[in-house]
């Protein structure tokens, strides 16, 4: 079967209908685009990263919890979605068969609507609901998370901020997410991170938040940190 391995995306393609398994490494290889990052949509919304992927399926590293026999759906940055069962999981890492075999060319086809473009317009967003504290010079600000991705998040404030006025975004005692004022709308407001955020520490903002907007929903165990 052959492949193509992508040593800087950390994604590769498999020729074939498995749903890949290993992360075995091929001798010959060659350098494409494709998508790394994956919003993955179960009863909430998170990312993930797709490690291989072929006609058939994929191989993901997810940051919420999986189980074999679980029904899930990928969105990739081309706004493509894929629906799915999940075949096997191991740690953090997990196999999704496709419901019906994909067009891997297709999908990478870059198209007037998939082109590419800097890392934070094509960053995947996902929904999540709940309060934050936002920082702006030396006044705080209770606000309301709407959405959120690598490269910056959507939040409603009543108050009226400066365009590229920077900020930054508490929640717990999480590291904090600093940013800029990208635009504002009303009282929706758009901001742009100053460096995209690793998506374990995101994986943790959007758990904090939802559980803090639902302080009786059990608590998810904490991503497994190693590589």
């Amino acid at each position: 079967m052959s492949q193509w391995q992508f040593p800087r995306a950390g994604t590769r393609i498999s020729l074939g209908t498995d749903v890949p398994v290993t992360d075995e490494r091929r001798s010959d290889s060659r350098t494409l685009s494709i998508f790394r990052v994956a919003k993955l949509m179960t009863e909430t919304e998170s990312l993930c990263v797709v490690r291989n992927i072929s006609s058939g399926g994929l191989m993901t590293e997810a940051y919420e919890p999986l189980t074999v026999e679980q029904t899930v759906r990928l969105q990739f940055a081309s706004e493509i979605t894929l629906t799915g069962t999940v075949v096997w999981q191991r740690e953090r890492m997990a196999g999704i068969r496709f419901d019906a075999p994909v067009d891997i060319f297709e999908l990478l086809r870059p198209t007037a609507q998939c082109r590419p473009l800097r890392f934070r317009d094509r960053a995947p967003r996902i929904t999540v609901s709940g309060q934050v504290e936002l920082r702006a010079g030396s006044h705080y600000h209770r606000a309301q998370l709407c959405d959120i991705s690598q490269g910056g998040a959507k939040l409603i404030l009543p108050q009226a901020l400066r365009i590229h006025e920077e900020i930054v975004l508490r929640a717990g005692t999480l590291d904090p997410l600093r940013g800029n004022v990208r635009w504002q709308d009303g009282a929706a407001i758009g901001v742009a991170f100053q460096s995209p955020v690793p998506l374990e520490l995101l994986s943790q903002w959007t758990g904090v938040v939802r559980r803090a907007a639902a302080p009786d929903k059990p608590a998810l165990p904490p991503p497994d940190h190693r590589s």
